[in-house]
């Protein structure tokens, strides 16, 4: 394990990544940002092709392809809030790096997490309002599954924590610690 005083943040796949930590091992918090859905990837895909399939389908082609296929626009309507400056929106389209099909697939139907077992944690899940990926229905979702306290944070998106208002986040991830007692 990782230590009996080990607080867990994931985001995104990330997320998932402590939903299956949490499987095995308890901690004393957790932390699930726009995280995939203990359900997977399924929901949130189609979701996304009924509300934007241009998006869908420019996202299939860079998850499959690689983000040397993505455009800053893409990135801007895929990840980020329109508040967030085209310089942010271009530093990390540039440490993109092109996804695991394989990963993808278990995020998306195989290898799902036992949600009884996830929920021996302490858990918040923060969402994003203009998340494209993960929406916050999806996050409102999530939260109730796991028994856990649930905020979607305004004017920020799924990239929350590059965004401006990313000391928002951070603060209300530090002030639920605090009353966690960590």
């Amino acid at each position: 394990g990782l230590g009996e005083r080990t607080i867990l943040i994931g985001h995104s796949m990330g997320g998932m990544v402590v939903q299956k930590y949490l499987e095995r091992t308890p901690a004393p918090a957790a932390v699930l940002m726009c995280s995939v859905p203990p359900s997977g990837l399924m929901w949130s895909s189609l979701q996304l092709m009924w509300r934007d399939p241009m998006l869908w389908m420019e996202m299939g082609v860079i998850t499959h392809a690689g983000p040397q296929y993505g455009s800053r626009s893409l990135a801007r309507r895929a990840l980020f809030s329109p508040d967030a400056p085209d310089a942010v929106v271009d530093r990390l389209m540039n440490r993109a790096q092109e996804e695991s099909s394989r990963v993808l697939a278990d995020l998306t139907w195989a290898d799902l997490p036992a949600v009884t077992l996830v929920r021996r944690t302490p858990l918040l899940v923060l969402g994003a309002e203009h998340d494209a990926l993960v929406p916050p229905s999806e996050v409102l979702e999530t939260a109730r599954r796991l028994g856990a306290e649930c905020e979607i944070v305004p004017r920020v998106a799924h990239v929350m924590m590059f965004e401006p208002g990313w000391d928002r986040v951070a603060r209300r991830v530090a002030e639920w610690l605090a009353r966690q007692g960590h």
